[in-house]
């Protein structure tokens, strides 16, 4: 891309439970679910692509193919990154 085109592709959102006690969130581990969503020119693909999660070395932990939108599965204790 040229300097005058998108700053980012890359868009991320984020919710989790509120939580009150540290054992609180065991429930929320077991129930956190990650969404990927996949836009091709502002709309959801239409066509499978591999969404690869990386870790923080870059080390690929797993591909899914999406249409759309798909499940990832993310490591709890660390940072991760997908790519398409």
């Amino acid at each position: 891309f040229t300097e005058s085109g998108p700053t980012s592709l890359l868009q991320h959102y984020t919710s989790a439970s509120e939580v009150s006690t540290p054992n609180d969130w065991f429930a929320v581990q077991d129930d956190l679910k990650v969404v990927a969503v996949v836009r091709f020119d502002g709309s959801p693909s239409t066509v499978p692509l591999n969404v690869t999660v990386f870790d923080s070395e870059g080390s690929a932990l797993g591909v899914t193919e999406c249409v759309g939108a798909c499940n990832v599965k993310v490591p709890m204790e660390a940072r991760a990154y997908a790519a398409v």
